[in-house]
């Protein structure tokens, strides 16, 4: 009986940690027609993480920064931090962290395990892993920048 008891606390407490989903707001029409688009970067047990890409015009110009969002957030947050660094030359990247936006879900989400060090250099590396595969073709990621 305390095993179940433990078990139940335990689903209900990740649960509760799980933040909501915030939708990404519509794409703005001058962005698109700039590049920016949707892309999907494989990670570990089959799962996607949702990302903007906002390449150069000219392929091969350009550093790339990745720009990731806080707890509780999206990509979407940082899309006028990313439109100045595009506007003065740079390629993009802002990925959805795991179980926010349009990111495939974890087994449960919460502040501490998006926060530890493990989380944020798994995020880092599937995003340059992205860069790698063919996003951009300026190599390693430049600059990186998030909030929370």
């Amino acid at each position: 009986m305390a095993v179940l008891v433990i078990w139940l606390a335990l689903r209900w407490l990740r649960r509760e940690l799980t933040p909501a989903r915030m939708p990404h707001p519509p794409l703005d029409a001058q962005a698109t027609a700039q590049g920016l688009r949707a892309v999907s970067v494989p990670t570990v047990r089959g799962r996607q993480l949702h990302a903007w890409w906002w390449p150069q015009v000219q392929v091969g110009k350009g550093a790339c920064a990745v720009l990731m969002h806080g707890w509780g957030s999206n990509a979407s947050n940082l899309m006028s931090a990313a439109q100045h660094l595009q506007a003065q030359g740079w390629h993009v990247l802002l990925p959805d962290a795991r179980s926010h936006g349009l990111s495939d879900g974890d087994d449960y989400s919460s502040l501490p395990r998006v926060a530890g060090a493990r989380h944020r250099r798994r995020c880092g590396a599937h995003a340059l892993r992205a860069i790698a595969l063919g996003l951009a073709t300026t190599g390693p990621a430049h600059a990186g920048g998030g909030h929370s």
